[in-house]
């Protein structure tokens, strides 16, 4: 006999009072719960909107915190204090680049400025005239201890007029005494993105305000920003009552409960560390108790409908069924963690079950070939998309990835490090006398001269042009002999695959041996082009070595 007429006999057998005994105590502590729940709930999720504002804040600290500490700052700072002239100052072009690098990495920043104690600006990520004048002279006095602290809104001035930013405030001091400060300036709608990108919840509203009451940003998951209350004083009175009645220095976090046109609301309220702000997330506790309502309907009437078709199955599960399921989803839950799709299931003969088990393993042998072929598609993939296609060395993408990685490793670990930039003399010349499918050659037997000297650190820039990495220097002499032995191995040529005569080739090749804590890719890289240039304009078939050593 088949199950499913197994399963219609026993619809008939059996008495379907468990189900809705159960059913009905099933509502009955829901009930009794349901508010205890949705608080709880509420709770974690406004407190979830604090310390995220909370963390955005410690975040902007340990930022500013390491660029106020680089003693590159002090010196400019004191520099410009004995009115000095900044602009002769080695590394005022690596200062520029740090805090123009930090801006594009944080959109949110509109600028980042270092001043003196008397508010003239040293540097900043934004053009300036020498003389200017911080906005940070006209900010409050609580701002200018030197402690670091995020502003009330400001206002500050532009080529298109003003616009409102806060700016995060952290001093520099030198031997104690304080001599400037580092200004981030944060463009308001950060926090109207970070609101309305947050996996926000029904019937909630965030107020963030700053010490003048003034809205940072504020609405629910959809506004994309609200400027005022959208109810009146009047009817807000309730409201008004209950944070009247809060004592925030003894509790500057907690909850409070009010009524509004008939409903209850929840308000989770908090100052924001290192600010004068507070943020306010409100839900609306009756709309979430009537969709609780709703539920509740909706899980009687499932009751009420699942009883017209289930039985208590007992004996037939516990004899037919309960140990053939449990070998199913035990073999699959095997798959899923071991992630071995080899496995298979046994089969439990002709009826349901069986024909269950075998599509099961039919649908495991294709994932399997799948997943394999997949794995074979991946590694293919990652291969060709960080590999120039002619020449079969990393592409510009994949190149500029690895010497970035390098230099930071050379930078932090103080060890020497070199990159080159290499330029193929008068290409085009191979292409005119020799064919393209020539040229192509000799651009595949540079790369491979290339790649084999610098332990695979190479790739084609584009064009003729390649660049290459060597980490861990012994000495700019020993770069200087590989260097002259890669010319050596150039000039003798590669072979013609048309005629069998061996090509000459000819290349420029311009290259930075650098150490220090300071280094930064873009420089290196531009000093390895104009060393490359150096080297043309020498004679072509050369090299110009550059050493940079950094404190």
């Amino acid at each position: 006999m088949k199950i499913k007429h197994t399963i219609y006999i026993m619809l008939l057998v059996f008495s379907l009072v468990p189900l809705y005994l159960f059913g009905f105590f099933m509502i009955y502590q829901n009930d009794r719960k349901v508010e205890g729940i949705v608080r709880e709930n509420l709770a974690a999720i406004g407190g979830a909107q604090i310390l995220d504002i909370n963390n955005f804040c410690e975040a902007r600290k340990e930022k500013l915190d390491m660029i106020a500490n680089f003693s590159i700052v002090k010196d400019f700072i004191q520099v410009s204090l004995a009115g000095g002239d900044k602009d002769a100052i080695p590394g005022r072009e690596y200062l520029t680049d740090i805090l123009g690098e930090r801006k594009d990495y944080n959109t949110f920043i509109e600028s980042i400025s270092i001043i003196d104690r008397n508010f003239r600006v040293v540097a900043s990520s934004e053009s300036y005239d020498a003389n200017e004048v911080s906005m940070l002279r006209y900010a409050a006095p609580e701002y200018l201890t030197g402690d670091f602290m995020i502003s009330n809104i400001l206002e500050t001035k532009t080529e298109d007029g003003t616009r409102e930013v806060v700016a995060a405030i952290r001093g520099v001091r030198d031997g104690g005494a304080l001599i400037g400060y580092i200004v981030e300036e944060i463009n308001l709608s950060f926090f109207d993105q970070n609101r309305t990108g947050t996996n926000f919840w029904e019937y909630g509203t965030l107020y963030l305000l700053d010490g003048n009451n003034r809205t940072i940003t504020a609405g629910d998951r959809e506004e994309a920003s609200r400027q005022e209350f959208v109810s009146s004083e009047e009817g807000r009175g309730d409201y008004l009552r209950a944070w009247g009645e809060i004592d925030r220095e003894k509790n500057p976090t907690g909850e409070f409960s009010y009524v509004y046109e008939g409903m209850e609301y929840i308000t989770y309220y908090s100052e924001i560390n290192y600010t004068n702000w507070d943020i306010k997330v409100t839900v609306n506790l009756s709309a979430y108790q009537e969709s609780t309502t709703t539920y509740r309907m909706l899980f009687l009437l499932t009751v009420a409908l699942i009883s017209l078709l289930l039985v208590v199955l007992n004996y037939f599960i516990s004899t037919r069924l309960t140990r053939a399921i449990e070998n199913i989803t035990g073999t699959l839950q095997k798959v899923q963690s071991e992630q071995d799709y080899s496995l298979r299931i046994g089969n439990y003969g002709k009826d349901e079950l069986g024909g269950l088990a075998m599509g099961v393993n039919e649908l495991l042998a294709y994932i399997e070939k799948e997943n394999i072929q997949e794995k074979k598609r991946q590694r293919y993939l990652a291969r060709k998309a960080e590999r120039d296609p002619l020449t079969g060395v990393k592409n510009k993408r994949a190149i500029e990835e690895q010497l970035q990685d390098m230099v930071q490793r050379a930078g932090s670990e103080g060890i020497r490090a070199a990159i080159a930039f290499v330029d193929v003399d008068d290409f085009k010349e191979y292409n005119t006398r020799y064919g393209h499918q020539e040229g192509d050659n000799v651009l595949q037997f540079v790369a491979a001269v290339l790649e084999e000297y610098s332990g695979g650190l190479v790739g084609r820039n584009g064009g003729d042009e390649f660049v290459f990495g060597i980490e861990g220097v012994d000495s700019a002499a020993a770069v200087e002999r590989g260097l002259s032995e890669v010319i050596r191995r150039l000039n003798r040529g590669v072979r013609s695959r048309e005629t069998g005569e061996m090509i000459t080739v000819s290349c420029s090749i311009g290259i930075v041996v650098a150490q220090g804590s300071g280094l930064s890719y873009s420089r290196l890289l531009r000093m390895a082009d104009e060393a490359m240039y150096e080297a043309k304009h020498n004679g072509k078939n050369t090299y110009r070595l550059v050493e940079w050593i950094t404190e």
